[in-house]
């Protein structure tokens, strides 16, 4: 329930925030963020010591200072439109898979970690956690902005400046008004917030892509199924389970930090294929080998069968990086922002939507026989099949911000 009420958070603020980091800039939205979270978690740390006076249910109110920055999901935003921004379309996709790297090692030490810190008190490791986001915090103040490079780089048609000139005479008029100043304030700002979403909607490729997110995360959250589907199939004790838990991090770990940044290398030096083309051959081929490795869980008569299933998904798992890369390339660079939020806005309802689906497949499937047990894992093979399908049909043009780097480039002087 604490979980939902977060997530619903970020389902209803991501949108504003990403527009907001478009207009406003990256480190602003981001400093924002973080410090929105900061009272809520201290939130949480009263309650535990008032713990004789006050209802545990009280820790939910420190849900309402994700209105402040919109929790975790923006954070996550931000942080990939930076290193968006910060890289050109081939080295894209090697940092947000040294990112994800990162977080992945994150999680696994973490449980170990938390665990131990518990023998000595219950709270112990929950106040290390809150010291940590608060030193994490002091390092974003020093972050160089990167909307402004980003905007430099993209050439501005003259037709947007009159627009721009247009705009700025139009808002002089409004102000001269009163009576009806505040009715139109909001209506411009109406109409800039849905001006500022169009290219999502117009934009076929764009609109596909945040509809393959919404679709793939569904799949993804098959996962949390496993442990209840391993023990109930092959009559394995729970910390049995847990232990393919482990291999799944392992081998996501390995994936995310050697394997795809060396397939990335060799997909440039021998099939000559950069940017989004490259990304958009690696999303397809990742996607297939998560279509099977779903199968091959959710089919697997043996241990075995199911633990190579297992390894062949962990390799797949790569699709959400490129397919977020591919997305990247199809947008100018200062509607980065918004993109990414309406794809955290795709998969906070996704994950709504993929709580009770896979509950109910899942008890449908043990109503019906052992041997469709595994209807939830097959479900998510069919997802991910309607992902690269849609993938597979997304229409490449010549790389806009590739030419706008090169030509900010080219007007730089040259060095001795």
């Amino acid at each position: 329930m604490y979980a939902d009420i977060n997530d619903d958070a970020g389902l209803l603020l991501s949108l504003p925030y990403g527009i907001l980091s478009d207009h406003w800039g990256r480190k602003p939205v981001l400093c924002f963020c973080l410090l929105g979270l900061i009272p809520g978690e201290f939130w949480v740390i009263i309650v535990y010591i008032w713990s004789n006076y006050t209802p545990l249910r009280m820790v939910w109110l420190s849900s309402l200072t994700k209105i402040i920055g919109g929790g975790d999901p923006v954070i996550s935003t931000i942080v990939c439109v930076i290193i968006a921004d910060v890289f050109s379309e081939d080295e894209r996709s090697t940092a947000l898979f040294r990112l994800n790297s990162a977080a992945i090692l994150a999680e696994i030490l973490v449980s170990p970690i938390s665990a131990y810190l518990m023998t000595f008190s219950l709270m112990f490791s929950y106040i290390l956690g809150v010291g940590l986001v608060i030193l994490g915090t002091i390092p974003v103040m020093f972050l160089p902005e990167t909307l402004e490079d980003v905007k430099l780089k993209q050439s501005i048609p003259a037709e947007s400046d009159r627009e721009s000139d247009q705009n700025t005479e139009n808002e002089r008029v409004e102000q001269r008004s009163g009576k009806k100043e505040i009715f139109r304030q909001f209506t411009r700002q109406s109409r800039e917030f849905i001006q500022s979403t169009r290219f999502i909607w117009l934009n076929s490729n764009v609109s596909t892509m945040i509809l393959v997110f919404f679709v793939t995360i569904i799949g993804r959250q098959s996962t949390n199924l496993l442990l209840q589907y391993v023990s109930k199939k092959f009559d394995w004790s729970i910390a049995r389970s847990s232990l393919l838990i482990s291999l799944r991090g392992i081998f996501s770990l390995l994936t995310y930090s050697i394997l795809m940044p060396g397939l990335l290398v060799l997909v440039i030096r021998y099939l000559d294929l950069h940017g989004k083309y490259r990304d958009h051959v690696m999303s397809k081929w990742s996607g297939v080998l998560s279509i099977i490795g779903f199968a091959a869980i959710s089919l697997a008569p043996t241990p075995a069968i199911l633990i190579n299933g297992q390894i062949i998904l962990s390799t797949g798992s790569s699709f959400l990086v490129t397919t977020r890369s591919l997305a990247t390339a199809l947008v100018l660079p200062d509607h980065v922002s918004t993109l990414y939020a309406a794809i955290a806005i795709a998969q906070s309802v996704g994950v709504l939507v993929a709580g009770p689906l896979f509950a109910s497949l899942f008890r449908l499937g043990k109503h019906i026989g052992d041997a469709w047990m595994g209807l939830p894992f097959l479900q998510a093979s069919l997802c991910f099949a309607m992902a690269v399908i849609a993938v597979w049909r997304i229409q490449l043009a010549p790389s806009v911000r590739g030419a706008n780097e090169e030509e900010h480039e080219s007007l730089l002087p040259e060095r001795c």
